[in-house]
């Protein structure tokens, strides 16, 4: 039995076949691995601007990139194999670009403290926690204030959920902080609302193009969890986002006695789209395409509007779709992808490509 086992195992070996020619074979090998090395030079020299460049790499190995990195159905190495496996492959070697975290810096915060109503702080003495705590402690213990500090309390906020965005150890203290803001309310006059959106708007809708938009991003991911505090808050996001249509489109509110989809979606017909592409205006159309979407994706303005489930979203959808051929040409920007991610999506993915879930 045990001669059987072992004839058995021999049987099953795979035989390795010693090179016909010694010098050819040991050729190869170091034919091998100079473009094995040539192309991991090639991957980390790009890796700098995070792309790998397939030309680069075929120039270093002289190998087509459909050859690269592949292997055949025995698992040696071979250069005749499925190019759909070594275009995997190079994704995955493709080098991720981590864009720092943006947010608002101590100087914002200084020069923000310096021309409100709050009472100095010095930033030098406190840590990031024990500064939270203490604008925490002022809110909560607020038994009356008026219409500019409630603005002032509005705008705090808001710049300090982006304040020091990698201290992730505070996130705990910028919910808590918002959530007392919420809960700050004062009687107010019909146009008072939209008199503060327009106030905080101007505040934090500051600069030109990218950096307009990032700075509009910031303040969104904040405005989004208004919406789901109270009515309260809710009002005053939505006053801001239309503020912030307002200013970036120029196309002025009419203050019809509608509902504020109907009213924001015969906004959007009136922004000239075309010419806006035209100026290299890609993130300012961003910038309204987000707050638009935030703006119909609450579920409080959705319940107000009649026809939401009868009409209204196909014909945003159609609308978007119209706008999207129009100008999807835009140089050195994916704006298709942007907006809706491609020409074929259905209008539910319109917005979740927005980053937006239904709200409130």
């Amino acid at each position: 039995m045990a001669n059987k086992a072992l004839t058995e195992k021999k049987s099953n070996t795979r035989a390795i076949d010693p090179p016909a020619n010694p010098k050819a074979a040991k050729s190869q090998k170091s034919e091998q691995q100079h473009n094995h090395t040539q192309a991991s030079k090639v991957a980390s020299t790009s890796g700098a601007a995070g792309v790998i460049n397939c030309s680069h790499v075929e120039e270093a190995t002289g190998k087509s990139s459909s050859k690269i990195w592949n292997n055949d159905n025995n698992n040696n190495r071979t250069d005749e194999i499925d190019p759909e496996l070594g275009d995997k492959i190079k994704l995955m070697l493709q080098p991720v670009k981590m864009t720092p975290k943006r947010g608002y810096t101590e100087d914002d915060l200084k020069s923000f403290l310096a021309s409100s109503t709050f009472k100095s702080v010095d930033l030098a003495t406190l840590s990031t926690a024990q500064l939270f705590q203490r604008f925490i402690d002022a809110t909560s213990g607020i038994d009356e204030l008026t219409l500019v500090e409630l603005i002032d309390h509005y705008h705090l906020g808001i710049l300090m959920q982006s304040y020091k965005p990698m201290e992730t150890d505070c996130m705990g203290y910028r919910s808590e902080l918002l959530d007392a803001v919420s809960k700050l309310c004062i009687d107010l006059p019909p146009d008072g609302v939209e008199f503060i959106g327009t106030v905080l708007c101007d505040r934090f809708v500051i600069g030109k193009s990218m950096e307009r938009l990032d700075k509009v991003v910031q303040m969104q991911q904040t405005l989004s969890m208004l919406i789901i505090k109270d009515d309260f808050s809710c009002q005053i996001a939505m006053s801001i986002l239309m503020a912030t249509f307002v200013k970036v489109s120029g196309v002025p509110r009419k203050h019809t006695n509608t509902d504020i989809i109907t009213e924001v979606f015969e906004m959007v017909k009136l922004v000239d789209w075309m010419q806006m592409s035209n100026a290299g205006s890609v993130a300012d159309l961003f910038v309204l395409v987000r707050s638009f979407s935030l703006i119909i994706n609450t579920h409080h303005n959705q319940k107000a509007h009649a026809d939401w489930n009868k009409g209204t979203s196909s014909k945003i959808q159609e609308y978007f779709l119209r706008v999207l051929r129009t100008v999807r040409c835009v140089p050195n920007y994916g704006l298709p992808e942007m907006m809706v991610g491609d020409t074929d999506t259905d209008y539910s993915d319109f917005t979740s490509k927005l980053s937006y879930p239904k709200l409130n």
